[in-house]
């Protein structure tokens, strides 16, 4: 059976010539060389080899020179073992599997030409992260020197520092919302996912089974796992990691209490070239579009609600308002001390004093631009 997996000459020469143009497009598309990760070193290993492991050999071609000028797989990986997903979560919902034992190792992130789940949230690098699994049997992520960073279990990992997980670890990639959870199924659960994602296959037609590749990399396709209709909503052991109470709260609204004369809060102001005044902080011209402006800030909200660095949202907007706002107060983080109806203009105010204690608004736009407003009294 082995022999009939080897290609022809002329089937080799077609793969490899594949893979030469998948290299190209990744490096013309990530903007040319960047520095290419190897945790061959770590970890349980001393030697610091450079070499691709012969275990690479069992993967497509294509998929290894398509992410050679980002991710070279250390000296310590392994095959998988059958069974491993991360369940996709949203709040409380979940909404899709991924499957992750099939190949060695997968990459994440927006870069299409490269990774093998493409995840789509703004904040969330063209190569975000690696899951890699290891001889022994044991999964490690590796953060690939994400702006944004990745998390597990609410702690920010290290920069290109492999970490253990276990099952049921709950993944965070950037400010985005959606959570990956580690899961593993037992054998009878691999049977029956499996019986049902044949039923699926032979019952959906072609051109709707051939929209359902997981993987952007040519020659490699993983299906989306089928969801489990008998699976209970006890064994998808929703996780509690601040954001659906944040959100919570940010939904309650008291209507019974008299709305406020006087508020204090703090803000982040993104300035666009359609703005009243379009100059920056430091008085140079701004190219950035009202609606670039506008997804900026729904990033950083989300970056402010996801609290990777647990930190709290006042903090953390402040932190922010230091580095990226166009307003004078950003010296302050953001501060704009204490307000009074009509001392703003009417977008601005109708925002901020609708807010709760605590709360963050959605971007909100003014003449001056697009604001993000946390309420502190």
């Amino acid at each position: 059976n082995r022999n009939k997996s080897v290609p022809s000459m002329d089937a080799r020469a077609a793969i490899d010539q594949a893979a030469e143009d998948w290299k190209r497009v990744a490096i013309a598309k990530s903007g040319g060389d960047r520095q290419l990760f190897v945790a061959s070193s770590q970890p349980y290993s001393s030697s610091a080899q450079q070499t691709v492991p012969d275990i690479t050999q069992l993967v497509n071609p294509a998929k290894l020179q398509a992410q050679a000028p980002f991710f070279r797989c250390p000296e310590w990986v392994g095959l998988p073992q059958k069974g491993y997903f991360l369940e996709v979560q949203k709040g409380s919902e979940t909404i899709d599997h991924l499957n992750v034992d099939e190949n060695p190792y997968y990459l994440f992130g927006r870069h299409r030409a490269v990774v093998d789940f493409v995840l789509e949230h703004p904040s969330i690098s063209r190569v975000h992260f690696a899951l890699v699994h290891h001889r022994s049997g044991s999964i490690f992520i590796i953060d690939l020197g994400a702006a944004h960073g990745t998390g597990v279990n609410r702690k920010r990992l290290e920069a290109n520092k492999p970490t253990k997980i276990e099952v049921n670890s709950i993944i965070q990639v950037g400010a985005s919302t959606r959570a990956y959870v580690l899961r593993k199924d037992t054998v009878a659960q691999q049977r029956h996912r499996e019986a049902l994602r044949q039923q699926k296959l032979q019952a959906a037609p072609e051109s709707k089974d051939s929209n359902r590749a997981g993987s952007s990399v040519d020659g490699i396709r993983d299906l989306k796992r089928p969801r489990d209709e008998d699976k209970t909503q006890k064994d998808a052991r929703a996780h509690d990691d601040g954001r659906a109470a944040f959100e919570e709260l940010s939904r309650k609204k008291n209507k019974k209490k008299p709305a406020p004369d006087v508020i204090q809060c703090c803000h982040i102001l993104l300035k666009h070239k359609e703005c009243k005044v379009p100059t920056n902080r430091y008085g140079e011209t701004v190219s950035r579009s009202k609606d670039d402006a506008v997804r900026a800030l729904k990033a950083l909200r989300a970056e402010i609600i996801l609290n990777l660095d647990g930190t709290g949202p006042e903090t953390k907007l402040r932190k922010l308002a230091k580095r990226d706002s166009d307003c004078s107060s950003w010296k302050k983080g953001g501060d704009l001390g204490r307000l009074q109806r009509g001392q703003v203009t009417k977008e601005f105010e109708s925002a901020a004093f609708a807010l709760d204690v605590g709360e963050v608004s959605e971007p909100v736009e003014t003449d001056a631009g697009v604001h993000l407003i946390l309420r502190t009294e």
